[in-house]
């Protein structure tokens, strides 16, 4: 099901002399939050130092996230944000103002850019420089999209290997079951860059030998996660939740 962005104009692959960050993903398919937690050894008080709504949009039935581009809300350093994201097969040329990294999910990576804004109260969703990096890639209908949440989304600072990791849920009720769509996130510095298969292998064994249950076969981003479970639900879906506590909104 997941298509990625690759029938582009050849003059937008270039190569670039600039640092570019990595993130090493795990897609997590366990029970719930706390059970990961508590395999990896964090005691039940141990709370997310960040609990967040974000919301998703798209095309009803969703078409824009399969194929590489996403749009989403949620809260940055306390401050509303708009942001949309594109995901590509190879390196690109970034978009002046744009953000970029690459993500790596198993045995797949994925160049990703997405350039974010502030959301004013009585202003368009989506800023001019939005519409005009997501117009470079796709003739999106804006009128059209309309929203998916909002979903809780709760986040934990966590250490694996001694290294910073972030682990989130993003937290639904889809079809009448509960779904927890996570997901392990580490940096790698720029200068470690090429030793992140073997980073990456040994990440996963710790995660396997705590009996954390990591999503097979395929490893996919949450978001693409959840449309596929939307999908599967019929596209019903209730609010985000906990299943022991409720968090305060951050």
């Amino acid at each position: 099901m997941l298509l990625t962005l690759l029938i582009l104009l050849p003059a937008l692959f270039v190569a670039s002399t600039s640092p570019i960050s990595l993130s090493l993903q795990w897609a997590i398919c366990d029970t719930s939050p706390s059970t990961v937690l508590r395999k990896l050894s964090y005691p039940p008080t141990f709370d997310p130092h960040k609990v967040q709504n974000i919301t998703y949009f798209d095309l009803s039935p969703p078409q824009y996230t399969t194929q590489g581009l996403a749009f989403r809300t949620k809260l940055h350093k306390h401050v509303p944000i708009s942001l949309v994201k594109a995901r590509f097969g190879d390196k690109m040329n970034a978009t002046e103002g744009a953000q970029c990294k690459w993500d790596r999910y198993g045995n797949n990576s994925w160049f990703t850019c997405g350039v974010s804004s502030p959301l004013v109260e009585g202003k368009a969703l989506w800023s001019a420089e939005q519409v005009a990096f997501a117009s470079r890639y796709f003739s999106v209908q804006w009128d059209q999209l309309v929203s998916y949440g909002p979903f809780l989304n709760p986040k934990w600072k966590i250490r694996i290997m001694g290294r910073k990791a972030v682990f989130d849920s993003v937290e639904a009720v889809i079809a009448g079951r509960f779904v927890h769509l996570m997901e392990v996130e580490v940096g790698v510095k720029e200068q470690e860059v090429e030793e992140r298969g073997g980073l990456y292998k040994a990440i996963t064994r710790v995660l396997v030998e705590a009996g954390v249950v990591i999503c097979k076969p395929t490893q996919l981003p949450k978001t693409l996660r959840l449309f596929e479970a939307l999908q599967r639900g019929g596209g019903a879906w209730e609010e985000g939740f906990k299943e022991d506590k409720q968090w305060p909104l951050v």
